[in-house]
């Protein structure tokens, strides 16, 4: 592959290998002319062999989701993990993402919450800051984005029975004053209309 830069021309070699019989790629690698480093990225898929989620996603026939991405530049090594977990109607998503440079002890690097839409309902970075975010508009969109507070806390301010499974309609709960917390409203097939940030 050649690419063309204002500064001159830049060339790379990517080759790929595939599961057999598939088109699922399993590894990348990426040379560049005069530099010996190259780059290698390997992928793992679910396995029949794996862990009870794995099997089950087998099973459902989500094989093509890498949960394991090994990245190796020269003589650096990364890696990323993820452990799913099955929230229903054949989704799949991670639930916590582990982080490995080299040698080193792998550390937790996020862990989420969804919904059985597949909306995402809540995030814990490295910073262990938690982030939720409540859906409304039949679970399309998200309505609120909540910093510092868990999910279980948020839905709890919520009147309707269906907002804890993203099937609400807009939901607009009275939440406590003083959490930092980010409005969205959309229109449908438009996109959003208006952004409220916290104050």
């Amino acid at each position: 592959m050649t690419r063309h830069l204002e500064n001159g021309d830049f060339s790379q070699t990517e080759t790929y290998e595939y599961k057999p019989g598939t088109s699922i790629i399993t590894s990348v690698v990426t040379t560049v002319p005069g530099d010996s480093r190259g780059e290698r990225i390997d992928l793992t898929y679910p396995s029949a062999s794996g862990t009870s989620v794995e099997r089950s996603m087998v099973s459902d026939n989500i094989v093509s989701v890498p949960i394991q991405t090994r990245r190796t530049f020269g003589d650096a090594v990364t890696t990323v993990r993820h452990q799913m977990k099955h929230y229903g109607n054949r989704v799949y998503r991670p639930e916590k993402t582990w982080l490995r440079r080299g040698v080193t002890t792998e550390w937790l690097a996020g862990e989420y919450d969804y919904d059985s839409f597949g909306n995402i309902r809540q995030y814990r970075g490295e910073d262990s800051v938690v982030t939720t975010y409540l859906w409304g508009y039949g679970g399309l969109y998200p309505v609120y984005r909540i910093d510092g507070v868990r999910y279980a806390q948020a839905a709890a301010y919520s009147s309707s029975p269906n907002f804890t499974n993203g099937s609400a309609e807009l939901v607009t709960p009275a939440l406590p004053a003083g959490w930092h917390v980010t409005k969205v409203l959309w229109k449908p097939l438009v996109g959003m209309a208006s952004l409220r940030r916290p104050d």
